[in-house]
């Protein structure tokens, strides 16, 4: 099986990020209020944590939101039969 390589950014937009700070885009809409977030830039992946700052999205916290999308998927469609 292949591996999938992440896309490589130039480190030149990494320095524009830590001068003028991050240009986050919602990437993921999990819930009514669970978002997942990547910079334009430089590529960083984060979501909010429950104070409502950025934190680094984790491979956990990935797999948790995809399961909580899961679940959110299954109780609407069961809710409508």
């Amino acid at each position: 099986m292949d591996k999938v390589m992440p896309q490589s950014r130039p480190p030149i937009l990494s320095l524009v990020c830590i001068a003028f700070g991050h240009d986050y885009i919602v990437t993921r809409k999990i819930s009514k209020y669970i978002y997942e977030y990547e910079c334009a830039c430089c590529g960083r992946e984060v979501s909010k944590n429950r104070s409502g700052k950025f934190e680094k999205l984790t491979l956990q916290q990935k797999r948790i939101n995809e399961k909580l999308l899961q679940f959110i998927r299954k109780k609407k469609k069961l809710s409508f039969n």
